[in-house]
C-alpha cells in the first residue's frame, strides 16, 4: 500500500478557504523545510488519510509507533466505503490511535500544529482531529545552578513545562493540587500554567492573578520579565514583588502557604506570587538546622542587610556633617589617610560603589568557570593599586565593600539588586543633608514599602504582623513542632498546616 510522505510548496495564504478547513490550518505553514504531509490510503476505495506535523516539534519514534504504524495496518483491514464512514470511525475512536481530539478552531489548531501535535484529516470530510506526539529536545534534570542546596532535594526546574509540573507533583501527590492553563503571546502561543493548592489558597487569588497575566498583550513571550513585571503591584517600585525560584521544594512549600506559582514553556525558573519582603528574609535550608540557629541566621542576615543599605551613607553623613561623632585616634587616622587623597569623601564612595558595581557585572557576563577567579582578583589588583597610588583611603574601601559583600548575602539576586540601587540615593542623601537626609530618605524608603500590596498582601508582612502566629516564623522561628498555622497575610481558608 504506497503511503506518500512530501513537504507541500508554499500556498497563497491570500486565497479564500473556508473559515475552518485543513486549508486554512495549514496554509501560512506550507514551504517550512520541516512541515511535513502524509496520505494513507484506507479501506477497499482507499480513502486518503492524511497527517500533517512539523518534524522539528514532534517525538519521531512516538509519531511512527502510535500514529503511521497504526495507520498503515488500519489501512490493510479496515472497511470504510466513504469518507464519512472513516471519520465516525476516527471520532468514535475505532481505530488504533492515541486519543484524538476533535478541532474546532483555525487559530487554536495550528497552535496546537506549532507546538508538536499531529493533524488528521480525511479528505471528503469535514472533520479536523489532533493527536499528542509532542518530543523535542529538552535540558536534562541538574542542580538548581543559582540556589544553593546543603540539604535536601537538589533538582532543579528545566525549560520544559511538563517536567516542570511532574517536578511539583511528585512531592504534593494531592487531588487538590490544580493547574491552570493560559495560552500568552499573539505569536508565540506560550503555554502558562497557574498552580495552587484548592481549599488552601484565598478565593479568588487564581483569578486575579489569571486576569493580571491574560491582560498582557505581547508577541512573544521569551523573557520571564514580563510575567514577573505583570505580578508586580508598583513597577516603579525596585524592589521585587514576586520570588523567583529554579527550586521544586521552595515552590510547593510556598503552595501550601496559600500562594500561586507561574509556570511558563521555556522558562526554568518558576514565578511565586504574592511575594513579602520577610519571605526574602528565610531561607528553606534554615528549617533543617534547630530554632535557635535558624533565628540567629534570620536575625543577622537582617542585619546585614540594612548595613548594605545604609552603611556607605553613615560614613558620608559622618564624615561631611559630623565629625564631633567620630572618636579622637579614628578622627585622626582618616585625617592621615585622606591627607594625599585627591576625591572629596562623596566622590571616594561613589567611585568606589561604581567599581564594585562595574566588577560584579563583570562576574556575570564572564563564563562561570572564570567570573570568580577575575572578580576577585579584579577586585584585589584595584583596592591594592588605588590605596597604594593615595587615589582612595583604606577605610573607604574597608566600608563599601563591607557594604557590598554584605548585599550579597540576600536570598535572592532580585532584593540584592534593589538594595544596590537604593544604597546609591542613600549617599546622595547624605551628601545633601547629613543624618538628616538619611533620615529622610530611610522615612520614605519605610513609607514606600509599608503602602506597598501585592494582591492585598502587605509587603512588610510577617516580619511586621501584629498576628502572633506569624511572629512564630518571622526574624525568630520556633520549633518546627510548634508551627502549626499558616501564615494569616495570605488568607488561607485553611489556617492550620499542621495536626
Amino acid at each position: 500500500m504506497p503511503v506518500f510522505a512530501y513537504n507541500k510548496p508554499m500556498m497563497d495564504i491570500s486565497k479564500k478557504f473556508p473559515a475552518f478547513s485543513f486549508e486554512s490550518v495549514t496554509a501560512p505553514l506550507c514551504g517550512n523545510p520541516d512541515y511535513v504531509q502524509r496520505l494513507f490510503p484506507c479501506g477497499p476505495g482507499g480513502i486518503p488519510l492524511g497527517c500533517a506535523y512539523l518534524d522539528s516539534m514532534v517525538n519521531r519514534e512516538m509519531l511512527e509507533r502510535q500514529i503511521t504504524s497504526p495507520l498503515l495496518r488500519a489501512g490493510n483491514t479496515g472497511d470504510f466505503p466513504n469518507a464519512s464512514s472513516l471519520a465516525a470511525a476516527l471520532r468514535q475512536g475505532r481505530l488504533p490511535l492515541p486519543p484524538l481530539t476533535l478541532a474546532e478552531d483555525a487559530e487554536k489548531t495550528r497552535a496546537a500544529l506549532l507546538s508538536g501535535s499531529v493533524l488528521l484529516w480525511v479528505e471528503g470530510a469535514n472533520d479536523l482531529f489532533l493527536a499528542e506526539v509532542r518530543g523535542y529536545e529538552t535540558r536534562a534534570i541538574s542542580e538548581p545552578p543559582d540556589e544553593s542546596v546543603y540539604q535536601g532535594a537538589r533538582d532543579a526546574f528545566v525549560e520544559s513545562l511538563q517536567t516542570n509540573v511532574s517536578l511539583i507533583r511528585r512531592r504534593l501527590k494531592s487531588e487538590d493540587l490544580v493547574f491552570l492553563p493560559l495560552t500568552l503571546g499573539r505569536r508565540s502561543h506560550t503555554a502558562v500554567y497557574l498552580a495552587y493548592v484548592r481549599g488552601v489558597v484565598r478565593e479568588g487569588l487564581p483569578e486575579a492573578v489569571r486576569a493580571r497575566l491574560s491582560a498582557l498583550d505581547l508577541d512573544a513571550l521569551f523573557y520571564p520579565g514580563a510575567l514577573q513585571e505583570a505580578l508586580s503591584a508598583s513597577v516603579w517600585n525596585p524592589f521585587p514583588q514576586y520570588l523567583s525560584t529554579q527550586r521544586p521544594d521552595r515552590t510547593v512549600f510556598h503552595l501550601l502557604q496559600g500562594g500561586v506559582a507561574v509556570l511558563a514553556e521555556g522558562f526554568s525558573a518558576v514565578t511565586l506570587t504574592p511575594a513579602t519582603l520577610g519571605q526574602f528574609l528565610i531561607n528553606l535550608e534554615e528549617y533543617n538546622y534547630s530554632p535557635w540557629f535558624a533565628s540567629f541566621l534570620r536575625i543577622l542576615r537582617a542585619c546585614v542587610l540594612v548595613c548594605a543599605l545604609l552603611l556607605p551613607a553613615f560614613y558620608v553623613a559622618i564624615l561631611l556633617f559630623h565629625q564631633e561623632m567620630i572618636p579622637v585616634s579614628l578622627a585622626l587616622f582618616i585625617q592621615e589617610s585622606k591627607q594625599s587623597v585627591p576625591l572629596t569623601t562623596v566622590q571616594e564612595v561613589l567611585w568606589l560603589l561604581f567599581i564594585h558595581e562595574l566588577l560584579l557585572e563583570a562576574g556575570m557576563r564572564v563564563p562561570k568557570a572564570m567570573g570568580s577567579t577575575v572578580t576577585i582578583i579584579s577586585g584585589l589588583v584595584v583596592g591594592e593599586a588605588a590605596v597604594s597610588a593615595n587615589l582612595l583611603s583604606p577605610l573607604a574601601l574597608v566600608l563599601v565593600t563591607l557594604s557590598v559583600i554584605a548585599g550579597l548575602n540576600a536570598v535572592t539576586q532580585d532584593l540584592s539588586q534593589a538594595i544596590r540601587l537604593w544604597r546609591i540615593l542613600f549617599v546622595f542623601a547624605a551628601w545633601a543633608a547629613g543624618l538628616v537626609g538619611v533620615l529622610i530618605l530611610l522615612l520614605v524608603f519605610l513609607t514606600t514599602l509599608a503602602t506597598l500590596e501585592v494582591f492585598g498582601v502587605p509587603y512588610l508582612s510577617p516580619s511586621f504582623s501584629v498576628n502572633p502566629r506569624d511572629l512564630s516564623d518571622s526574624l525568630l522561628r520556633a520549633p518546627l513542632r510548634r508551627l502549626l498555622w499558616r501564615f494569616s497575610y495570605l488568607g488561607s481558608p485553611n489556617e492550620r498546616r499542621r495536626r
